[in-house]
Parts: C-alpha cells; structure tokens; sequence
C-alpha cells in the first residue's frame, strides 16, 4: 500500500458526438442527466467490487448527497492477493499472518460538484 495520499481534481464536460458544443450535465437532451447518473452509479457501487485481474476491490461510501449532481463520501479501496507475516517492529514476535484473501482497506475522500448555472462537474 502507499505511504502517501494526494488529492486530484478533475473537470468533467459533456460534449456532444463530433462536435465541440458542450451540454449542461442536467440537460434533458440527454439519455441520463448528470445527477440521475451519479446517484445511480453511487447506488450500483455501494456493494464491493473486486477487480480479479489487479487484485483491487472498491466501493462507494455516500455522507452526502444535498443538492443534484452532488455527492461526497468516500471510496473504500483495498488491496489482495499476497500474504505475509506481520511481526512486532520491537521483538519480532508474530502479530498475524496475512492470508492472501485479506484484504487491506484506506477509505479515500471524493466529492462530485455540479455548481449551479455551469455547464461542468467537479471532481475530487
């Protein structure tokens, strides 16, 4: 697992097909609008994913969802696949032996933001 944490943000822009004209992520031209989307996709990864190949699982953790298009919470994202034995650092006695199973868990912060009045979403 990582010693560190960094925090991304991202702009998200709905463009129409071979065109450079943007739509409102809350358009009704479009099949889903923005925040049916997200609360649907929050709703289908509230239970565990596991990605087999890469040995990761994920899952959505919503706090809060208080106007549409808006999400915060968090991601539990974990890690498997290898075991190990962890000892105490001081006397090198055997505290557990990890399974490959087991599967270590951070719960990474997120927030979708559809500012209202702008043609885009922010990530983080």
């Amino acid at each position: 697992m990582t010693h560190s944490v960094g925090l991304r943000q991202y702009k998200l822009l709905i463009q129409e097909k071979d065109s450079k004209v943007f739509v409102d992520p809350s358009s009704s031209v479009l099949q889903l609008d923005f925040p049916d989307f997200l609360t649907d996709f929050i709703a289908q990864n509230a239970i565990q994913q596991n990605e087999k190949e890469v040995e990761r699982s994920w899952k959505f953790k919503e706090i809060l969802a208080d106007l549409p298009g808006c999400s915060r919470g968090w991601i539990s994202y974990g890690v498997y696949g290898f075991a190990s034995r962890l000892e105490d650092g001081k006397t090198g006695e055997l505290n557990y032996a990890r399974k490959r199973d087991d599967n270590e868990v951070i719960d990474l912060y997120y927030r979708y933001w559809l500012p209202e009045f702008e043609n885009f979403v922010l990530v983080s």
